[in-house]
């Protein structure tokens, strides 16, 4: 089966299918190291059409933001290195492989914040602290426009405006060090969104941020989906963000999707028992005080040393009833929703909770 055409975005009965805006094919990434190549992506798969949000979720390590860095050919090679697959990026009239683009060569710089943008995890460490919050926005405009400095300062402050930044025309002259953590937030906002890109990767965008500014931020990245047409990869392990926002859902874990449905699918019906360990994990509004908090059994392995078969077989409930030495396929339980577990083939259907 190709793997590929699982995790593509349905229409929902509303007609035309959206444009096909990336497709990643068998994606592997490992990085190397004193004791051998680890893997970090395993054969990872999925497409991203226009005007939809895609939530990829899972623990620290599973993959996640390395996959994304991938896009971009941003993976620090060496230690680390793309052992195969490729990521097609299809724009009005061509298509493009990333993978086999040299990573500082003029067509990768092109399409980075062009094509494809990146919301980095921390805004303070992606910032340069040495340049106003204008310069590095007007960099980017001058790389990729036909304009003057004049012009592309003029840009920035429109740029910080629908960020919905107070004061812009003063932000513009300010450094990093003078702004909140929700005002550098949506600075990367406003520079990622600069060149009005196809694609829009958000890394954990709200990780350091309070609740309320969480919010604020998470509404203020759907108002600009909705209202620019963009593709959205929303890179998180809080569920209820994805739970909030997104159309569609990968569960990654140890770099491989071991599952995949819509947001509904996933929240009603989830069939990985990690899925399943994820959602049980969260606090519930109607438990009693000091209810016991679900925990996942076991810890995460080593990437150096995983299991041969399934990758989760060490902490699931259910090892004992499927064969852990060997490796479980993609199989779709339900138009749209695809999971990774031997539970749900034919041979060990009986064995399904």
């Amino acid at each position: 089966m190709n793997e590929s055409r699982t995790y593509s975005s349905n229409n929902n009965g509303l007609g035309e299918q959206p444009r096909l805006v990336l497709e990643v094919e068998d994606l592997y990434v490992s990085f190397g190291g004193y004791r051998g190549h680890t893997r970090a992506v395993n054969g990872v798969s999925f497409q991203i059409h226009q005007g939809e949000i895609l939530g990829i979720v899972g623990e620290s390590g599973c993959g996640k933001s390395v996959t994304a860095l991938s896009l971009l050919k941003l993976v620090p090679m060496p230690p680390g290195r793309i052992d195969g697959g490729t990521v097609s990026l299809h724009t009005d009239d061509t298509t493009v492989d990333v993978t086999a683009l040299a990573p500082d060569s003029r067509e990768i710089r092109a399409i980075r914040g062009r094509q494809i943008s990146m919301i980095f995890q921390e805004p303070m460490r992606s910032l340069h602290p040495m340049f106003s919050i204008g310069d590095q926005i007007v960099e980017i405009l001058l790389q990729h426009f036909d304009m003057n400095r004049k012009e592309a300062l003029d840009k920035a402050v429109d740029l910080l405006e629908r960020v919905g930044l107070p004061e812009p025309a003063r932000v513009v002259h300010e450094f990093p060090h003078q702004l909140s953590g929700g005002m550098r937030q949506r600075v990367m906002i406003a520079i990622a969104l600069a060149c009005e890109p196809q694609l829009l990767i958000a890394d954990e965008p709200t990780t350091a941020l309070d609740v309320t500014i969480q919010a604020q931020i998470l509404e203020l990245l759907q108002a600009l989906q909705a209202e620019m047409g963009l593709a959205v990869m929303l890179i998180t392990h809080d569920m209820g963000v994805v739970a909030e926002i997104a159309d569609r859902v990968i569960v990654m874990y140890l770099g491989e999707i071991v599952e995949a449905a819509s947001v509904d699918q996933l929240f009603t019906n989830p069939q990985h028992p990690y899925t399943q360990g994820l959602l049980r994990s969260i606090p519930n509004w109607t438990d009693q005080p000091k209810t016991p908090l679900h925990s996942l059994s076991g810890a995460v392995p080593e990437l150096l040393d995983l299991p041969a078969g399934c990758v989760f077989v060490e902490r699931c409930p259910f090892a004992d009833k499927v064969p852990g030495l060997r490796k479980p396929s993609l199989i779709e339980t339900e138009p749209g929703h695809f999971v990774k577990c031997w539970l749900y083939t034919e041979e060990f259907a009986h064995a399904r909770p």
